[in-house]
């Protein structure tokens, strides 16, 4: 899933709440206390659990105004600052944090390379970068027609590795994000025998609960990063390979096909649902602007029809004028004081003639 939707719109699936807050936290042993750049931190929801961790404070930036929008409507906080901005050109000074952590970003961008180079300009010395990339070959093998249209490159572990180390140097930890299986003991409530289930929106994943006592078995497979999810690197921070980090939950060890396929079958229902609503969206977004648009048109319209009312009526003034001019002459012409006058005129004119001769 490329983004989580804290609005409310998208249902709480435990499997991506758990990958979310994993990559997260990678970063909680190194940002007690620091000052934290969270680059392309999306709807804000991990910018807000590092400063739960510890951090001093956190800037979280993104490209997308509407993902601003809902980290400060959602998980703002103080000394959280959410901006709105390019990762590949920062507007921060040099030596500006303690910690850059940036997840799942490098495969997006046009200019990774610039990306790389700004946030260890804005890092301190001594500071720590956390940065993840996802394996878009481990899905490409597995799910039947996964195609990513957000990534602008996909990168295996060894491209990445490379890339990233051109710029920044050698990593000092490197990770790859597996899925887990095993078994954990699940508190049962005092009625019922069931373990309380989150079924609201994805800001559940926000309610989760630190484990004390969680141990690691060792595996019976090989586990290479070509069959990851993705690949984290760890580069500034004193090696720490024992530093495993978990998101877990609770599932059935045993599934009924039917009710895997029925929910596989409304997963796909949701997902048809999820791509009509984004085309409806974008059809209304576009409806809007042409209402806009005609409103805009008929606001002129109107304007224009009183500049017009007030020219005819102007108009209808000078005419009413007129009428009443033209009247009063024709009643001059009528009066007996006018037709003397013109016989004055008259004589006047004959009596110049005869002078002249």
């Amino acid at each position: 899933m490329e983004r989580l939707d804290f609005g409310g719109s998208m249902q709480y699936n435990a499997m991506e709440a758990s990958i979310h807050l994993n990559r997260y936290l990678a970063a909680k042993p190194y940002i007690n206390g620091m000052n934290v750049l969270d680059a392309a931190c999306g709807e804000g929801y991990g910018s807000n659990l590092m400063k739960k961790w510890g951090a001093k404070s956190v800037v979280g930036m993104d490209c997308s105004e509407d993902a601003i929008a809902l980290a400060r409507k959602n998980f703002q906080e103080d000394t959280i600052e959410f901006v709105k901005h390019s990762v590949e050109q920062l507007p921060f000074a040099d030596n500006s944090f303690d910690v850059v952590v940036s997840l799942e970003t490098i495969e997006h961008l046009e200019h990774p390379e610039a990306f790389l180079t700004e946030i260890k300009r804005v890092l301190k010395a001594d500071g720590t970068i956390i940065m993840s990339c996802p394996n878009d070959h481990y899905y490409e093998v597995s799910l039947d027609g996964f195609e990513n249209l957000y990534h602008k490159r996909r990168y295996t572990f060894a491209e990445f590795k490379k890339f990233a180390e051109n710029i920044l140097g050698e990593a000092n930890n490197w990770y790859m994000g597996m899925a887990v299986d095993g078994f954990m003991n699940i508190p049962l409530v005092a009625e019922g025998g069931k373990e309380s289930v989150a079924s609201g929106s994805m800001r559940e994943l926000m309610h989760y609960k630190e484990l004390a006592h969680a141990m690691q078995v060792p595996a019976d497979e090989c586990l290479v990063a070509e069959k990851s999810c993705y690949y984290l690197g760890i580069w500034g921070a004193e090696k720490h390979p024992e530093e495993v980090t978990a998101g877990i939950f609770a599932k059935e060890l045993f599934q009924n096909p039917k009710e895997a396929s029925i929910c596989s079958e409304m997963s796909k229902r949701i997902s048809a649902l999820e791509k009509q609503l984004a085309q409806a969206e974008r059809e209304a977004y576009s409806n809007h602007i042409e209402i806009e648009r005609a409103r805009h048109l008929w606001n002129l319209a109107e304007k224009e029809k009183v500049f017009l009312w007030k020219r005819i009526d102007h108009y209808q003034q000078q005419v009413g004028q007129l009428e009443a001019d033209s009247n009063y002459l024709h009643f001059l012409q009528g009066s007996k004081a006018y037709k003397l006058i013109m016989k004055y005129w008259r004589f006047k004119d004959k009596l110049k003639r005869l002078v002249r001769k």
